[in-house]
């Protein structure tokens, strides 16, 4: 068994204060931070940070999302992205775009999915629109280029009578980071007979957006959850998910997603893994993906689910993961098969997979989040996390007020080597 006391963050003095636990003392230094609008102070008006949020793109350094900051004047969902240095972690400027779209003083963005792949993000939702007078089933988008400058945006019907069940983030899949096509799903049912349907939505690099399926298979019910897996790296391109949804006979079935245009795979009896919000997925170095809730397994080939003749030693740790987003709430280190994740009341925790041990989970150190983000349970509501460097030096941390305002923070990493 692991000696916890052991452990970065677990033991008393982490930082060297007398007799002060590491709990208090844990900070991180900092390297270089900045606070500004979106849009300028006049946008200082915005949707709720559940809705948005940067994330993290596969160009090493570079982050983006999609914004709705208005005021009295005016709005409209931008693309904003920013650099940081992987040599020296010094940020550079917000680079924001033209609107998508401009519906005056309204905020876009309602019950939602957003996620990055490659070089593009996405939000697909119960979203405000060019098309209709009322939130609709929409899809936005935006690429961006090396240095975080945003390329070109897109917007479609989902389609329109596509609701979301929750929030949360987007099972994606892309062929090429920089010039292919981003495909995401999400929780969703039809708004027309509260049925659950197969949805997907897609959106080109150039600027083109629509959906790539809604299908109806006479499900009874629209409860459904849909979980994105954490990426594998920066870079991962086909990190996939797993989808819960209800048949026609009533049901409980899931599907594993996986690949470059986030395809649904082989269905199973939901009894094999479990039917919910808080499965664990962790897309691997050797293209299989590991799924856990509630002591059960399952290890993902591509569009099939197999469950290990012998249950990993310490999964069960990957219920300390806070949150139900693990793209958002797992990230990629340069190590493999090895995250920084958030956790619910213990800071953030480096954890390792081990492919060639049976999947064993191990816990490499933890660092106490209270002393710098005053929570030891980091909210996932409209913040993100990053490495940046050739050797994951700096750990950036940035957060959305819902006033139009970007909080942007660089720290050495506390778990480099």
């Amino acid at each position: 068994m692991t000696n916890l006391s052991t452990l970065i963050g677990f033991g008393a003095g982490g930082s060297g204060s007398g007799s002060l636990p590491a709990i208090v003392t844990d900070v991180p230094t900092l390297v270089d931070s900045d606070s500004s609008y979106f849009r300028g102070s006049a946008y200082n008006q915005q949707g709720s940070p559940t809705y948005q949020a940067f994330h993290q793109l596969s160009t090493d350094g570079v982050f983006g999302g999609l914004f709705d900051p208005y005021y009295s004047a005016g709005g409209g969902v931008v693309g904003c992205g920013f650099y940081v240095n992987p040599a020296t972690g010094s940020l550079g400027s917000l680079n924001t775009s033209s609107a998508v779209w401009n519906p005056g003083n309204a905020a876009i963005f309602s019950t939602c999915h957003h996620g990055a792949c490659g070089m593009m993000v996405m939000n697909v939702g119960h979203n405000n629109n060019s098309s209709y007078s009322t939130n609709k089933g929409w899809v936005y988008a935006y690429s961006f280029s090396s240095t975080g400058v945003p390329q070109t945006g897109a917007q479609a019907a989902a389609p329109q009578e596509a609701w979301p069940h929750s929030n949360g983030d987007l099972a994606m899949g892309m062929d090429n980071a920089t010039s292919g096509t981003l495909y995401g799903r999400r929780s969703t049912y039809n708004s027309n007979n509260s049925r659950y349907y197969h949805s997907a939505n897609y959106a080109t690099y150039n600027g083109s957006a629509s959906y790539s399926e809604w299908s109806d298979i006479s499900s009874n019910t629209s409860t459904n959850y849909c979980t994105a897996a954490a990426k594998n790296s920066k870079g991962d391109l086909t990190p996939g998910g797993m989808i819960c949804y209800y048949n026609s006979s009533g049901i409980q079935r899931i599907s594993p997603i996986y690949g470059s245009t986030a395809a649904r795979g082989s269905d199973y009896d939901a009894n094999l893994l479990g039917f919910a919000s808080a499965i664990r997925g962790f897309h691997l170095s050797n293209g299989e993906t590991l799924w856990y809730y509630d002591g059960k397994v399952a290890i993902q080939s591509s569009s099939q689910l197999n469950v290990p003749g012998t249950t990993p030693a310490g999964v069960g740790l990957l219920t300390l993961i806070n949150g139900t987003n693990q793209l958002r709430s797992c990230i990629p280190t340069n190590e493999t098969d090895t995250w920084i994740c958030s956790t619910s009341g213990y800071g953030l925790i480096k954890l390792k997979i081990d492919i060639n041990d049976n999947y064993k989970v191990t816990i490499l150190g933890l660092y106490n989040t209270l002393g710098w983000l005053f929570t030891q349970s980091m909210n996932l509501s409209g913040t993100c996390l990053g490495l940046v460097g050739s050797n994951d030096e700096y750990l950036v941390y940035t957060a959305v007020s819902g006033g139009g305002l970007a909080s942007r923070y660089v720290y050495e990493n506390p778990f480099a080597s």
